[in-house]
Protein backbone atom coordinates (compact mmCIF):
# COMPACT_ATOMS: atom_id res chain seq x y z
CA UNK A 1 0.00 0.00 0.00
CA UNK A 2 1.08 3.32 -0.59
CA UNK A 3 1.58 6.24 2.22
CA UNK A 4 -0.53 8.36 -0.25
CA UNK A 5 -3.60 5.36 0.06
CA UNK A 6 -3.23 5.58 3.58
CA UNK A 7 -3.35 9.44 4.02
CA UNK A 8 -6.03 9.80 1.56
CA UNK A 9 -7.77 7.49 3.54
CA UNK A 10 -7.57 8.92 6.87
CA UNK A 11 -9.19 12.14 5.24
CA UNK A 12 -11.84 10.08 4.14
CA UNK A 13 -12.60 8.22 7.30
CA UNK A 14 -11.64 11.16 10.05
CA UNK A 15 -14.87 12.64 11.04
CA UNK A 16 -16.19 8.85 11.76
CA UNK A 17 -12.85 7.63 13.75
CA UNK A 18 -14.35 8.28 17.40
CA UNK A 19 -16.88 5.48 16.88
CA UNK A 20 -15.89 3.34 14.48
CA UNK A 21 -12.98 0.52 13.35
CA UNK A 22 -12.59 -0.25 10.16
CA UNK A 23 -10.95 -3.08 8.39
CA UNK A 24 -7.81 -2.88 6.71
CA UNK A 25 -8.71 -3.28 2.86
CA UNK A 26 -4.94 -4.55 2.96
CA UNK A 27 -5.67 -7.62 5.11
CA UNK A 28 -3.92 -8.31 8.26
CA UNK A 29 -0.61 -8.66 8.68
CA UNK A 30 0.54 -11.48 10.74
CA UNK A 31 3.63 -10.58 13.57
CA UNK A 32 5.13 -13.72 15.21
CA UNK A 33 5.05 -13.65 18.80
CA UNK A 34 6.31 -17.14 20.91
CA UNK A 35 5.68 -18.77 17.19
CA UNK A 36 2.42 -17.10 17.17
CA UNK A 37 0.83 -15.75 14.54
CA UNK A 38 -0.55 -12.22 15.52
CA UNK A 39 -2.22 -9.33 13.83
CA UNK A 40 -1.44 -6.42 15.03
CA UNK A 41 -5.78 -5.19 14.49
CA UNK A 42 -6.02 -8.83 16.71
CA UNK A 43 -3.61 -7.32 19.39
CA UNK A 44 -5.20 -4.10 19.50
CA UNK A 45 -8.21 -5.33 20.02
CA UNK A 46 -7.00 -7.51 23.17
CA UNK A 47 -6.15 -3.68 24.44
CA UNK A 48 -2.11 -4.63 23.93
CA UNK A 49 -2.46 -7.96 26.48
CA UNK A 50 -0.32 -10.34 23.76
CA UNK A 51 2.27 -7.91 22.15
CA UNK A 52 5.74 -5.94 23.09
CA UNK A 53 6.84 -3.40 20.97
CA UNK A 54 9.86 -4.82 19.48
CA UNK A 55 7.69 -7.02 17.21
CA UNK A 56 6.75 -4.87 14.77
CA UNK A 57 8.31 -2.39 12.22
CA UNK A 58 6.54 1.05 11.05
CA UNK A 59 5.73 -0.87 7.93
CA UNK A 60 3.23 -3.26 9.69
CA UNK A 61 1.78 0.00 11.30
CA UNK A 62 1.40 1.55 8.26
CA UNK A 63 -0.43 -0.97 6.46
CA UNK A 64 -2.63 -1.93 8.82
CA UNK A 65 -3.22 1.61 9.91
CA UNK A 66 -7.53 1.35 9.47
CA UNK A 67 -7.90 -1.15 11.31
CA UNK A 68 -6.49 0.82 14.23
CA UNK A 69 -7.94 2.60 16.99
CA UNK A 70 -8.32 5.97 16.19
CA UNK A 71 -5.22 7.38 18.58
CA UNK A 72 -2.79 5.02 16.54
CA UNK A 73 -4.70 6.38 13.82
CA UNK A 74 -3.55 9.48 14.49
CA UNK A 75 -0.10 9.05 15.51
CA UNK A 76 0.58 6.88 12.45
CA UNK A 77 -0.95 10.15 10.27
CA UNK A 78 1.10 12.36 12.21
CA UNK A 79 4.61 10.76 11.05
CA UNK A 80 3.60 10.38 7.69
CA UNK A 81 2.83 13.67 7.31
CA UNK A 82 5.82 15.15 8.40
CA UNK A 83 8.97 12.43 8.05
CA UNK A 84 7.53 10.95 4.15
CA UNK A 85 7.93 12.12 0.74
CA UNK A 86 4.32 11.91 -1.22
CA UNK A 87 4.41 8.72 -3.41
CA UNK A 88 6.39 6.40 -1.20
CA UNK A 89 4.69 2.83 -0.24
CA UNK A 90 4.06 1.47 3.25
CA UNK A 91 8.03 -0.37 3.07
CA UNK A 92 9.49 2.47 1.22
CA UNK A 93 7.91 4.74 4.60
CA UNK A 94 9.81 2.42 6.92
CA UNK A 95 13.07 2.43 5.24
CA UNK A 96 13.18 6.41 5.02
CA UNK A 97 12.04 6.46 8.44
CA UNK A 98 15.08 3.56 9.61
CA UNK A 99 17.85 6.60 8.51
CA UNK A 100 16.24 9.39 10.45
CA UNK A 101 18.11 10.17 14.11
CA UNK A 102 16.11 12.89 14.82
CA UNK A 103 11.66 13.34 15.42
CA UNK A 104 10.14 16.53 16.56
CA UNK A 105 6.39 15.95 17.25
CA UNK A 106 5.35 18.96 19.81
CA UNK A 107 1.67 20.21 19.96
CA UNK A 108 0.50 17.30 17.57
CA UNK A 109 -2.18 16.01 20.21
CA UNK A 110 -1.13 12.69 19.78
CA UNK A 111 -2.10 10.29 23.04
CA UNK A 112 -0.90 6.73 22.33
CA UNK A 113 3.36 5.91 21.33
CA UNK A 114 2.82 2.61 20.02
CA UNK A 115 3.78 3.27 16.40
CA UNK A 116 7.30 4.76 17.35
CA UNK A 117 8.77 1.87 19.29
CA UNK A 118 10.72 0.39 16.12
CA UNK A 119 12.67 3.84 15.94
CA UNK A 120 15.68 2.42 17.54
CA UNK A 121 17.99 4.64 15.80
CA UNK A 122 16.48 7.91 17.01
CA UNK A 123 18.87 10.13 19.25
CA UNK A 124 16.05 12.84 19.43
CA UNK A 125 12.73 13.30 19.90
CA UNK A 126 10.44 16.13 21.27
CA UNK A 127 7.17 15.00 22.25
CA UNK A 128 6.14 18.37 23.99
CA UNK A 129 2.98 19.88 25.09
CA UNK A 130 0.62 17.02 23.22
CA UNK A 131 -0.96 17.49 26.70
CA UNK A 132 -2.56 13.74 26.38
CA UNK A 133 -0.19 11.27 26.54
CA UNK A 134 -0.12 9.06 29.91
CA UNK A 135 2.07 6.26 29.49
CA UNK A 136 5.76 6.24 27.58
CA UNK A 137 5.98 2.07 27.52
CA UNK A 138 6.87 2.10 23.96
CA UNK A 139 9.86 4.72 24.08
CA UNK A 140 11.83 2.11 26.40
CA UNK A 141 13.37 0.23 23.24
CA UNK A 142 14.74 3.61 22.01
CA UNK A 143 17.99 3.15 23.09
CA UNK A 144 19.70 5.58 21.11
CA UNK A 145 18.47 8.37 22.57
CA UNK A 146 20.61 10.88 23.64
CA UNK A 147 17.54 13.82 24.23
CA UNK A 148 13.97 13.07 24.82
CA UNK A 149 11.63 15.93 25.52
CA UNK A 150 8.31 14.55 27.19
CA UNK A 151 7.25 18.05 29.18
CA UNK A 152 3.79 19.38 29.48
CA UNK A 153 1.84 15.97 29.06
CA UNK A 154 -0.22 13.37 31.82
CA UNK A 155 2.62 11.36 32.35
CA UNK A 156 2.39 9.18 35.54
CA UNK A 157 5.38 7.11 35.55
CA UNK A 158 9.01 7.15 33.69
CA UNK A 159 10.16 3.49 34.70
CA UNK A 160 9.99 2.32 31.12
CA UNK A 161 13.01 4.78 30.45
CA UNK A 162 15.54 2.44 32.85
CA UNK A 163 17.35 0.77 29.89
CA UNK A 164 17.87 4.36 27.66
CA UNK A 165 21.17 4.42 29.14
CA UNK A 166 23.19 7.06 26.18
CA UNK A 167 20.26 9.59 27.47
CA UNK A 168 21.94 12.97 28.22
CA UNK A 169 19.25 15.19 28.17
CA UNK A 170 15.89 14.66 29.89
CA UNK A 171 12.40 16.86 29.74
CA UNK A 172 10.00 15.41 31.66
CA UNK A 173 8.53 18.34 32.98
CA UNK A 174 4.58 19.90 33.87
CA UNK A 175 3.71 15.87 34.14
CA UNK A 176 1.62 13.79 36.87
CA UNK A 177 5.55 11.97 37.68
CA UNK A 178 4.78 11.08 41.66
CA UNK A 179 8.35 8.51 41.40
CA UNK A 180 11.85 8.10 40.35
CA UNK A 181 11.35 4.83 39.44
CA UNK A 182 13.53 4.20 36.04
CA UNK A 183 15.47 7.48 35.97
CA UNK A 184 17.58 6.50 38.55
CA UNK A 185 19.27 4.24 36.24
CA UNK A 186 20.42 6.79 33.53
CA UNK A 187 23.85 7.42 34.51
CA UNK A 188 24.59 9.82 31.84
CA UNK A 189 22.10 12.47 31.94
CA UNK A 190 23.66 15.54 32.52
CA UNK A 191 20.47 17.75 32.22
CA UNK A 192 17.32 16.86 33.47
CA UNK A 193 14.16 18.93 34.27
CA UNK A 194 11.68 17.03 36.47
CA UNK A 195 9.82 20.53 37.33
CA UNK A 196 5.99 20.86 38.56
CA UNK A 197 5.18 17.59 39.15
CA UNK A 198 4.08 16.22 42.17
CA UNK A 199 7.49 14.75 43.42
CA UNK A 200 8.27 14.70 47.30
CA UNK A 201 10.65 11.52 47.53
CA UNK A 202 13.68 12.38 45.42
CA UNK A 203 15.99 9.60 46.94
CA UNK A 204 17.89 8.07 44.32
CA UNK A 205 18.72 11.28 42.51
CA UNK A 206 22.08 11.04 44.00
CA UNK A 207 23.22 8.30 41.75
CA UNK A 208 23.03 10.66 38.74
CA UNK A 209 26.07 12.02 39.61
CA UNK A 210 27.49 13.07 36.14
CA UNK A 211 24.06 16.08 36.31
CA UNK A 212 25.09 19.46 35.55
CA UNK A 213 21.59 20.71 35.16
CA UNK A 214 18.56 20.12 37.06
CA UNK A 215 14.99 21.34 37.76
CA UNK A 216 12.84 20.50 40.32
CA UNK A 217 10.81 23.17 40.75
CA UNK A 218 7.15 23.31 41.72
CA UNK A 219 7.41 19.86 43.46
CA UNK A 220 6.90 18.97 46.99
CA UNK A 221 10.49 18.74 48.11
CA UNK A 222 11.35 19.71 51.43
CA UNK A 223 14.33 17.40 52.32
CA UNK A 224 18.15 18.37 49.74
CA UNK A 225 19.94 14.94 51.40
CA UNK A 226 19.81 13.57 47.79
CA UNK A 227 22.08 16.25 46.53
CA UNK A 228 24.63 14.66 48.30
CA UNK A 229 27.20 13.55 45.62
CA UNK A 230 25.88 16.14 43.15
CA UNK A 231 28.82 17.98 42.66
CA UNK A 232 28.96 18.44 38.65
CA UNK A 233 25.76 20.69 39.66
CA UNK A 234 25.88 24.31 37.57
CA UNK A 235 22.25 24.81 37.58
CA UNK A 236 20.11 23.98 40.18
CA UNK A 237 16.31 25.22 40.35
CA UNK A 238 13.99 24.28 43.41
CA UNK A 239 11.49 26.92 43.32
CA UNK A 240 8.23 26.82 44.92
CA UNK A 241 9.07 24.11 47.21
CA UNK A 242 8.36 23.43 50.20
CA UNK A 243 12.50 23.67 51.50
CA UNK A 244 13.03 25.26 54.93
CA UNK A 245 17.04 24.08 55.15
CA UNK A 246 20.39 24.64 53.08
CA UNK A 247 22.76 22.86 54.76
CA UNK A 248 22.72 20.29 52.20
CA UNK A 249 23.61 22.93 49.43
CA UNK A 250 27.00 23.77 51.05
CA UNK A 251 29.10 21.00 48.89
CA UNK A 252 27.84 22.38 45.69
CA UNK A 253 30.98 24.25 44.95
CA UNK A 254 30.40 24.58 41.36
CA UNK A 255 27.25 25.96 41.17
CA UNK A 256 26.94 28.96 39.19
CA UNK A 257 22.78 29.50 38.83
CA UNK A 258 20.66 29.13 41.97
CA UNK A 259 16.70 29.64 42.35
CA UNK A 260 15.02 29.13 45.79
CA UNK A 261 12.47 31.82 45.21
CA UNK A 262 9.16 30.46 47.10
CA UNK A 263 10.22 28.52 49.74
CA UNK A 264 10.43 28.35 53.60
CA UNK A 265 13.69 29.59 54.09
CA UNK A 266 14.74 31.46 56.53
CA UNK A 267 18.58 31.21 57.45
CA UNK A 268 21.10 31.24 54.37
CA UNK A 269 24.30 29.93 56.04
CA UNK A 270 24.32 26.81 53.55
CA UNK A 271 25.01 29.44 50.71
CA UNK A 272 28.27 30.76 52.37
CA UNK A 273 30.50 28.30 50.56
CA UNK A 274 28.82 28.87 47.03
CA UNK A 275 31.11 31.37 45.56
CA UNK A 276 31.30 30.36 42.17
CA UNK A 277 27.69 31.54 42.40
CA UNK A 278 26.94 33.92 40.08
CA UNK A 279 23.03 34.05 39.91
CA UNK A 280 20.95 33.52 43.19
CA UNK A 281 17.30 34.16 43.56
CA UNK A 282 15.60 34.29 47.01
CA UNK A 283 12.68 35.88 46.30
CA UNK A 284 9.32 35.05 47.91
CA UNK A 285 10.93 33.64 50.82
CA UNK A 286 9.30 36.09 53.78
CA UNK A 287 11.46 34.33 56.87
CA UNK A 288 14.92 35.82 55.57
CA UNK A 289 15.79 38.93 57.53
CA UNK A 290 17.62 41.66 56.28
CA UNK A 291 20.41 40.76 58.40
CA UNK A 292 20.95 37.44 56.92
CA UNK A 293 21.13 38.99 53.14
CA UNK A 294 23.68 41.00 54.18
CA UNK A 295 25.85 38.84 55.76
CA UNK A 296 25.39 36.54 52.77
CA UNK A 297 26.12 39.34 50.36
CA UNK A 298 29.91 39.96 52.32
CA UNK A 299 30.25 36.09 51.74
CA UNK A 300 29.05 35.97 48.27
CA UNK A 301 30.72 39.78 47.00
CA UNK A 302 30.72 38.37 43.41
CA UNK A 303 27.12 37.01 43.14
CA UNK A 304 24.10 39.02 42.04
CA UNK A 305 21.17 38.21 44.62
CA UNK A 306 17.82 38.52 43.44
CA UNK A 307 15.73 38.97 46.55
CA UNK A 308 12.37 40.85 45.71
Amino acid sequence: MSVDKVRSRFRVFTPLLGSVLFLSSCGPHPLNKNDRSLSVPEIHRAKHTDLEPTHWDFQHWCEAAESLEPDLQKTIEVVLEHFVPVGKSCAGARKTLALRSKMILDRRRLVLLDPLSSFSQLKVLSLRMNLAIESVEPLGNLTSLEFLNIGKNRIRSLSALKNLSRLQDLRADRNLIRSLDGITELKQLKKLNLSYNPLSDLSGLQNLDQLEWLSLAGNEIQDLSFLSSLNQLKYLSLRDNRIQSLSSLSHLSSLEYLDLSRNKISSLEGLYPLTQLKELYLGENKQIKWRALRQLRRNLPKTTIYYR
